[in-house]
């Protein structure tokens, strides 16, 4: 059971609840997620950082009741971006879920590409991923449209915003065997998104 009120345009309390002994694994990650990124916000803007893995968890258990996906759907930014690696997540949460998040972390050497073979390797990447860490990654691009819709980072430019919506669909489709209908809700994230930044005053 989940309860949720996530729309960053309104800036409204998150409440999220698993329950149940089989999602035990689930709030262990919640804790650990908020306290890995205690303190941070999402670039750009003052919106807490911690909405955006939360969002995440929500969409895919809303769409997909594996505990351990869900939690690494919560914990899937914390080796970019905090201070602990995959190994703490591995000795704190499992093989499994360990595995799953490491799909969705940029290997090291991603830095040194240029952005074209960064996307092209990116989408290698995510086509030899596990299903689960595919949907994740689906609801991970969902939760970005729909912040860069409500709530985009002050400092990107029309065509920074473009570029990231043009991205997103090449990674969306090697994803879609996963889970058609949350490419489907990714595909009204992307239009959705694509029309705002038509409209946006930059």
């Amino acid at each position: 059971m989940v309860e949720r009120d996530l729309n960053p345009n309104r800036g409204t309390l998150v409440i999220l609840t698993w329950t149940g002994s089989r999602h035990e694994v689930v709030n262990r990650a919640h804790d650990f997620a908020r306290r890995a990124h205690f303190g941070q916000t999402r670039q750009g803007s003052s919106t807490p950082y911690i909405r955006h893995p939360e969002e995440v968890a929500s969409i895919v258990s809303s769409w997909w009741d594996n505990p351990e996906d869900i939690a690494a759907a919560l914990l899937h930014d914390v080796p970019e971006d905090t201070g602990f690696n995959l190994r703490n997540i591995r000795e704190k949460f499992g093989e499994y879920v360990q595995t799953t998040v490491s799909w969705l972390t940029n290997p090291a050497y991603f830095s040194e590409l240029n952005p074209v073979d960064k996307k092209t390797q990116q989408a290698i990447h995510i086509r030899m991923a596990s299903r689960g860490a595919q949907i994740i990654k689906l609801a991970d691009m969902i939760s970005n449209l729909r912040s860069l819709r409500y709530d985009p980072p002050l400092d990107w430019s029309r065509r920074r915003r473009f570029e990231y919506i043009a991205g997103t669909l090449h990674l969306a489709k090697e994803c879609r065997p996963s889970l058609e209908i949350l490419y489907l809700e990714f595909l009204r994230a992307h239009r959705e998104a694509y029309e705002a930044t038509e409209r946006a005053i930059i």
